[in-house]
């Protein structure tokens, strides 16, 4: 879920709030301890079961909001190439849309578009979307969460042909997107970082089992908070800017986790338990 394209799908923050204009980590979800202050910059460590070390948070984001057509491009993200042809999809059908993209040091993202993403291609795109939207919103599974998870699969193939490897594949998403990048993460063990999403439906017999994937949720966003009491997939990070529903803009959500930005995921997933 994004708002209609001019809001919901504009990248970065209002003029003069910059990263540190909110303190790191607004908030906890009940049971989960406050953790220390995160360092600033750098990969460092790795989470046990991800191979090497993850990306960093801000270059999920940016992962998300490229894939959205709202620039993405800070971290020196790449498309992902095959055989001369960017790795991307998009199903009209049901309104998936995905990009991969390479990090500085050869880490896959599929990232996923939320509301009115892929539009310039096929306005009547929108509508699946919308339907998708509606039906995350009440705790369905979507057509395009077959979709993110079967995409998601062939860039895992991908990988591994190129030497990448399936291990370094990461997903992302905004709103609609986080929530198709958080099946995709369940149905085939990827870690990744979903921002602003709705929840999924649990699924006990699916690969993934939610210790690498990280869903970013600000709490003054009345989008964000419609499904905030339902199942989400992996573990959770709250935060607050108090900017109400100008929150639910792609690139809020990590600039208000301040100098964590620049975390990797695995670090950051750490600090969380």
């Amino acid at each position: 879920m994004t708002f209609p394209t001019g809001f919901g799908g504009m990248g970065g923050m209002p003029g003069g709030m910059g990263s540190g204009s909110f303190p790191s980590f607004g908030g906890m979800l009940p049971g989960q301890g406050a953790p220390s202050a995160p360092p600033a910059g750098g990969k460092e460590g790795a989470e046990a079961g991800m191979a090497g070390d993850a990306p960093t948070t801000r270059e999920f984001q940016d992962a998300a909001t490229a894939v959205d057509g709202m620039g993405g491009d800070e971290s020196g993200l790449k498309p992902l190439m095959d055989n001369g042809r960017p790795v991307e999809r998009i199903n009209p059908a049901t309104g998936m849309v995905s990009k991969a993209y390479v990090t500085l040091d050869e880490k896959v993202i599929v990232a996923f578009g939320g509301t009115t993403s892929g539009m310039a291609q096929d306005p009547g795109i929108l509508g699946p979307q919308l339907q998708a939207d509606m039906i995350a919103g009440s705790g369905g599974a979507a057509p395009a969460q077959v979709d993110a998870a079967d995409f998601t699969r062939d860039v895992q193939g991908i990988a591994d042909q190129q030497g990448i490897g399936s291990d370094n594949v990461y997903v992302s998403g905004h709103s609609l997107g986080g929530m198709e990048s958080q099946s995709a993460a369940q149905q085939t063990g990827a870690g990744g970082m979903a921002f602003e999403s709705p929840g999924i439906r649990p699924d006990p017999d699916a690969p993934g089992k939610g210790d690498n994937f990280l869903t970013v949720s600000d709490q003054s966003d009345p989008i964000a908070t419609l499904t905030a009491g339902g199942p989400h997939y992996g573990r959770r990070l709250n935060v607050n800017t108090g900017m109400g529903p100008m929150a639910h803009i792609p690139g809020a959500q990590t600039q208000a986790l301040g100098s964590g930005e620049g975390m990797s995921l695995s670090n950051l997933i750490r600090q969380l338990q």
